[in-house]
């Protein structure tokens, strides 16, 4: 679990064959649980990195599930490859999936902020990614955060991400029924 690990893993993580391979799961697996040095190796390899290498080193972040690996993650959203940006938000929509109620709760409390910064504003398609994977991690807590999005005071393809995604969201019949009504009330406007 040291940074001399790393070093044995990347040729075979940055090899399309291997990593297609039965063991491709495995050595993202073991390379997101390393040390805190590791993750400064690779963070630095980050902006470096071909796009086909920012999808290894992406994927070993979203797989550490904490902090650390979330802001980096988040953080590549602002990338200029839209292919990195979708399989950023494939791997986080499967990696979602596996988390506890406490975890969602937890990672949607801080995937709420990214979209709302004044940085992430400025970029169309970070804000869609962040809100796509809010959805994506399907915690009650999001429905304000994505109602928000949904307002005519939004782009129209933000709009669109921030209903797609209120799908994924859990709730009660009673804040469906005031979801709903929020909705219709959109059906008058021209966008």
């Amino acid at each position: 679990r040291s940074k001399e690990s790393l070093k044995y893993l990347l040729p075979f993580l940055f090899n399309r064959d291997s990593l297609e391979s039965d063991f491709g799961d495995k050595a993202i697996a073991i390379a997101s649980s390393l040390s805190t040095e590791s993750v400064r190796e690779l963070k630095s390899l980050l902006q470096k990195a071909t796009p086909d290498e920012r999808k290894v080193i992406n994927s070993i972040f979203i797989k550490m599930r904490n902090v650390e690996g979330l802001k980096v993650v988040l953080d590549a959203l602002f990338d200029e490859d839209e292919y990195v940006i979708a399989d950023i938000c494939r791997l986080m929509r499967d990696e979602m999936k596996l988390l506890n109620a406490r975890e969602r709760k937890n990672f949607s409390s801080r995937v709420e902020k990214f979209p709302v910064s004044q940085k992430t504003r400025k970029n169309l398609s970070a804000t869609a990614a962040a809100i796509q994977i809010l959805g994506n991690i399907g915690d009650k807590s999001a429905l304000n955060s994505l109602m928000v999005f949904t307002t005519n005071q939004n782009h129209p393809s933000i709009r669109n991400f921030a209903l797609s995604s209120l799908r994924e969201v859990p709730f009660s019949d009673k804040v469906k029924n005031e979801v709903i009504r929020k909705l219709v009330s959109y059906l008058n406007e021209k966008d």
